[in-house]
């Protein structure tokens, strides 16, 4: 298994993935260095993720969702993949703004996106449509999302909704007018008509919907508020909060808000276009707010940041990071889509008392500390953002540029060794062996596969055993088993996946299934092969090359026929010439 940092860069170790994710560190953690990478001026930690943190560490590879203006993200999990909305213009020229959802089946809200931006919502009689919030309820996925047009002599905003029961397809996928959400403010809590709505964040609670949103009064400044609906279908809303401007802009901009099992909010808004805040409430309506992502973060690398959303992992209850639009543009378009994972914080520092305190993600689990100019080191600091406790503190003149180091929160708890080479190989029919050792890890330690081919098994002491099968007649492909050990004790467990190809064996002999006689089981890979020039590109087929001669032709089939003995008659052996 290789780590492909975001930046490009291979990294040559074998990266330890713990069965369970970093914890909240209880006892001081284990360092252990498990390879380097080519990137000089930096030295990057593994299993460092700290859900929760609201201390998000910036992607390496951002923007990340590029387009030519493409932004508010909406991050969405179901089973083993994310689904990210996001709208804006796709390619150059579109004029029209669209909503678009792009799928990561790894599990990684950074992507690769596959497919990437593909069409949700076209923007029909608007002139776009953008800002999507995705909410899933009883197998229905409900979108609600800014639709823009001109109306009554002004440009106006209004929210509209789909649905889907797929997250792909949405009904309607063309913005109308017949979907245009209704509010209705009996208590005069706007302070007259809301003629403007744009930015929804929407959520399914117990009893409804919430939604937050942007609007205007009578077509003036922005002001931040939250609606409420009983409807099955979030269509019609009764507004019921508007939150106060702080420093004169609006006190809850751009929102998107989840709610968790516990009954708590978690919210991300922005401010200024500069300012990321993300915060939790116990009603929906007051949020404690703390800053995060900011432009000011030299390491951002644009001047503008709008519309966030929240990597927020429905499946494990878990706030992982966020994500936004980033631009360089004082008009807030040209803008690409960028992530922050929450991790702990990771410093080094270099003889003389200079401590390297800037670091990139390069995956939710990778942190990587900038060292430029440095090549020395003499001590690591890993500090929990949440309680700022200093969880690890520790000389480090073993470490240079370009290391690799895995953090190991519990050093009782097993944690094996790396996998080399993977995928390993082995001949048809014959053993394959491999014994696994320890990094870390009180004994005693339970030794079991969790996936393996048939016909395997694991010892006590953690050695896999398999008989590889024969290749036979079916098939001009190597084939390749799919392995997975764990290793377990009462502190943890951890697991290691990796695969084995099985090569075939040329043996010079017509009897390609190995049974002792030469029949038309045999035949029948003969058959299939006849006509390959290039065994490379199918090395099954190396055993019908009666002739070694590099291709399987019909001198091939001549010579086999020449040795045909019958179904249970045992071949003989020295059927063919000398070549």
């Amino acid at each position: 298994m290789r780590l492909v940092l975001r930046s490009g860069v291979i990294l040559s170790a074998m990266v330890l993935i713990a069965a369970s994710r970093a914890p909240v560190a209880a006892a001081t953690p284990q360092l252990i260095k498990v390879g380097t990478t080519p990137e000089g001026g930096r030295v990057t930690f593994s299993n460092v993720t700290r859900p929760e943190s609201k201390h998000s560490v910036l992607f390496d590879a951002n923007p990340i969702i590029r387009g030519d203006n493409l932004y508010a993200p909406d991050l969405v999990r179901v089973g083993d993949r994310w689904h990210c909305y996001h709208g804006g213009w796709l390619t150059s020229g579109q004029r029209y703004d669209r909503v678009y959802v792009g799928i990561s089946a790894g599990l990684d809200p950074a992507g690769p996106w596959n497919p990437a931006s593909q069409l949700a919502i076209h923007e029909g009689v608007y002139m776009h449509v953008n800002d999507p919030s995705v909410a899933i309820h009883d197998d229905v996925w409900y979108m609600v999302y800014t639709a823009f047009k001109y109306q009554d002599s002004v440009w106006r905003d209004w929210i509209n909704y789909s649905t889907s029961s797929d997250g792909i397809q949405w009904t309607p996928s063309v913005a109308t007018t017949a979907t245009e959400i209704v509010l209705t403010d009996p208590n005069n809590i706007a302070g007259g008509p809301i003629t403007d709505m744009a930015r929804p964040s929407l959520v399914r609670t117990p009893t409804g919907w919430k939604m937050w949103f942007d609007g205007r009064v009578n077509h003036t400044g922005v002001n931040s508020y939250l609606a409420h609906s009983t409807d099955t279908v979030p269509s019609h809303f009764t507004l019921m909060h508007r939150y106060d401007r702080i420093e004169g802009f609006p006190g809850f901009y751009e929102p998107d808000v989840v709610l968790r099992p516990d009954g708590t909010y978690l919210a991300v808004v922005q401010r200024h276009f500069r300012h990321l805040y993300v915060g939790t409430s116990t009603d929906g309506i007051n949020f404690t707010l703390t800053r995060d992502v900011s432009t000011t973060d030299p390491l951002f690398g644009r001047s503008r940041i709008s519309n966030p959303g929240q990597v927020y992992d429905q499946v494990e209850d878990k706030f992982l990071g966020l994500s936004f639009g980033m631009t360089d543009n004082l008009s807030l378009v040209d803008h690409d889509i960028g992530f922050s994972a929450s991790q702990y914080k990771v410093e080094v520092r270099s003889p003389g008392g200079v401590w390297h305190t800037q670091s990139l993600a390069a995956g939710l689990d990778l942190q990587s500390v900038l060292t430029p100019g440095y090549s020395n080191f003499d001590r690591v600091r890993i500090t929990d953002p949440i309680t700022n406790t200093v969880v690890l503190n520790q000389s480090f003149t073993d470490a240079a540029p370009g290391d690799l180091w895995y953090v190991h929160w519990d050093p009782a708890a097993p944690l094996i060794d790396p996998i080399e080479p993977d995928p390993g190989s082995v001949v048809e029919r014959a053993e394959y062996v491999r014994p696994f050792a320890l990094f870390a890890g009180q004994e005693p330690i339970t030794w079991s596969l969790v996936e393996a081919p048939e016909n395997a098994w694991i010892d006590e002491q953690g050695v896999v055993y398999w008989t590889a099968p024969p290749l036979v007649d079916s098939s001009i492909h190597t084939f390749i088993a799919t392995f997975r050990v764990r290793a377990e004790n009462a502190a943890g467990a951890d697991e290691r996946s990796w695969q084995v190809e099985v090569q075939p064996v040329f043996d010079g002999l017509p009897d390609f299934d190995g049974d002792g006689d030469v029949d038309m089981d045999d035949f029948g890979l003969l058959q299939s092969c006849l006509g390959i020039q290039n065994l490379t590109s199918a090395p099954l087929c190396a055993k019908a090359d009666l002739n070694d001669n590099g291709r399987v032709d019909q001198a091939d089939r001549s010579l086999w026929a020449g040795c045909i003995s019958g179904p249970g008659i045992e071949a003989d052996l020295d059927c063919l010439p000398s070549y």
